[in-house]
């Protein structure tokens, strides 16, 4: 982390949400002097901080830290995703419907998507967490409802 780059970066954000230091702290629950020192480059907030101060500002943890110069709170990977889905839905023809994908490469989907949550992961909030998850059961009971229609005709056909 570019220590310098994050306190100018904590003071320009705060001052755009016209915050001043007492009410971040209060918003963050820390002390007003703990915000002073961060300003101050004198100190700087540990992981978990450093997400409610990035949730409080709305922006990522990336940008405090100097790792993007995108501000944007939305998970780069997240934010890519959405575009790319849009993208393909208007391009999508009859011979690349999603109906004609191929099991590998829907393994291969979500091995990636479970890459980028692996190095995202950290930054979710709650919210994001409850999500994924439930997603994920989504994802569990389709696979197993097929699992089950899969062995009915097996033994219709035996």
């Amino acid at each position: 982390m570019s220590e310098i780059l994050f306190s100018k970066r904590l003071v320009a954000l705060r001052d755009s949400k016209k915050y001043s230091q007492v009410e971040l702290s209060r918003i963050i629950s820390v002390s007003r002097q703990t915000i002073v020192r961060w300003e101050a480059n004198d100190t700087y907030p540990d992981v978990v901080l450093l997400m409610k101060l990035a949730s409080a500002l709305n922006t990522s943890v990336a940008y405090l830290m100097g790792e993007t110069d995108d501000p944007s709170p939305i998970p780069t990977f997240v934010r890519e995703k959405t575009v790319l889905d849009t993208t393909k839905k208007e391009t999508e023809s009859p011979d690349t419907s999603p109906q004609k994908r191929t099991p590998a490469s829907i393994i291969k989907q979500i091995a990636d998507i479970n890459d980028a949550l692996d190095q995202e992961a950290p930054f979710f909030e709650e919210e994001d967490i409850d999500i994924a998850k439930n997603l994920l059961k989504r994802c569990e009971k389709t696979l197993e409802k097929e699992s089950s229609v899969r062995t009915e005709e097996s033994k219709e056909t035996a």
